[in-house]
């Protein structure tokens, strides 16, 4: 059976430049747009076998010697921080030139001896808990002194040198990391996680006002992406790492209900704005918005699904090593999943058994995050349309679909919509109901009741094809 939805937008969006109605669109927006900053968060677990935590920071040091590379070509008119997206997708090149290759593998080589990260990477995979992000943060950051000084040596002894790094010299990750561990195992992860985020910040203050003491005068131009380099990247990279796991995604945000004054003040422009009310289409037990998506090969039908949004604390972390769905078999069993010897970790076991059911799984999961919210949006009521972006962002032009006339069934005017906006609106639809010969169409007025405390509304006119 067909249900209806209500999608609010403001007069401007409707109308404007963007002339949504006219043109029967509906944009998708990507999570940074909606207003749940929160929004598409997922908590993520990390846990897994020696193959797996020792490539994690493998690709670590890859990453990071790729950032030091790009660091010490700067000129002081290029940000490391303004949009450089460091190539976390990849088991990255470090360059053409075989040199460059056999720099890293020493690098790496003297970054493991070093910070003792064979042990390091035994406790981890022997722990019977997992590692939640502030823990992997903290993690890192006692590790990362080491891998830019490994970077730093190897380019010393070998070159070409990297200028402007500094000396990083800090207490070795050895001593902390099973302190780490079983603080987190004893007081529980959000007590753990509120001392290490105090723990960890307290110490970038301290050392960023050492460094700003003793930093020689030929660094104060490069001095803001020099800290990026020395205290944010390990911090950037974990954010990064969501990349691995699944695609950027793109919703079109609808309401069940329409008597919210919350809701209309939130996305109805402040009760200025109009709610536009579509009737689904019943298809295999699911409500659906049949429309035309653009795509780089043209239009393409589809059946958009209405996903119901559930409120609450999300109680499905993901699982990192078991969910990286956006990388190429081949290479994820490359860079992640097998170690020098050919050994093959057990978190990759499911590309050679039961791929269909894990496939399955990672959909579920994916569909389930994109819809869920904090209990404090509860009162939205909301649904929503969801377009995943696979490999690529996606265009604005190719997350506006349109949709048919005729599953446009109702019009809401807001309660202070000016008179003036309400008749274009008016015409619009009008125009359209002949234009497509369409025999009648509802528009409603809303207003605010005192006998229910709702946005109640009636019909304000019904338009009728002129016989």
């Amino acid at each position: 059976m067909a249900r209806l939805y209500y999608r609010f937008r403001s007069v401007e969006r409707l109308l404007g430049p963007s002339k949504e109605l006219d043109r029967q669109e509906i944009y998708f927006a990507s999570p940074k747009e909606l207003n749940d900053p929160m929004e598409g968060l997922r908590p993520i677990i990390w846990r897994g076998d020696s193959i797996v935590w020792t490539n994690l920071f493998r690709h670590y040091i890859r990453c990071l010697h790729w950032m030091c590379l790009h660091f010490s070509n700067l000129s002081t008119t290029c940000k490391v921080q303004e949009g450089l997206i460091f190539p976390v997708m990849e088991h990255v090149d470090m360059g053409v030139a075989p040199k460059m290759t056999r720099l890293h593998e020493l690098a790496r080589t003297r970054i493991f001896e070093e910070a003792k990260l064979s042990e390091i990477v035994d406790m981890l995979a022997n722990s019977d808990r997992s590692v939640c992000k502030i823990e992997l943060l903290y993690l890192l950051q006692l590790f990362h002194p080491y891998a830019i000084q490994g970077i730093k040596a190897a380019h010393l002894q070998h070159g070409p040198t990297l200028p402007h790094l500094p000396e990083t010299r800090f207490p070795h990750p050895i001593r902390l990391v099973p302190k780490m561990l079983d603080l987190a195992a004893q007081i529980g992860h959000d007590k753990a996680a509120k001392l290490m985020n105090k723990v960890y910040f307290g110490g970038k203050v301290a050392i960023n006002l050492r460094l700003r003491d003793h930093q020689p005068d030929d660094l104060d131009d490069l001095e803001e992406d020099l800290r990026y380099l020395l205290f944010d990247f390990p911090g950037a990279y974990i954010e990064t790492l969501n990349q691995l796991l699944y695609p950027n995604w793109y919703a079109a945000c609808f309401s069940k209900d329409c008597t919210n004054a919350v809701t209309w003040a939130s996305y109805g422009d402040e009760h200025k704005g109009i709610c536009l009310v579509f009737e689904s289409v019943a298809e295999s037990n699911r409500q659906v918005l049949p429309v035309k998506r653009p795509t780089r090969h043209g239009e393409q039908d589809e059946a958009q699904v209405f996903y119901d949004v559930n409120y609450g604390p999300d109680e499905s972390p993901i699982d990192f090593f078991r969910s990286m769905g956006r990388i190429p078999h081949s290479r994820l069993i490359e860079a992640w999943y097998s170690d020098t010897q050919g050994n093959v970790s057990e978190c990759g076991s499911h590309l050679g058994t039961d791929e269909k059911s894990w496939r399955k799984e990672y959909w579920e999961q994916f569909l389930h995050g994109v819809a869920q919210k904090s209990e404090h949006w509860k009162h939205e009521t909301e649904a929503r349309l969801v377009i995943p972006g696979l490999l690529d962002d996606l265009a604005e032009s190719e997350r506006t679909v349109t949709y048919e006339f005729s599953l446009l069934v109702e019009v809401i005017f807001g309660i202070r919509t000016p008179d003036s906006e309400k008749m274009k609106v008016i015409d619009v639809i009008q125009k359209k109901c002949v234009d497509q010969g369409r025999e009648k169409f509802k528009f409603s007025q809303a207003y605010y009741s005192r006998e229910t405390d709702r946005i109640e509304n009636y019909e304000l006119i019904l338009y009728k094809k002129s016989t």
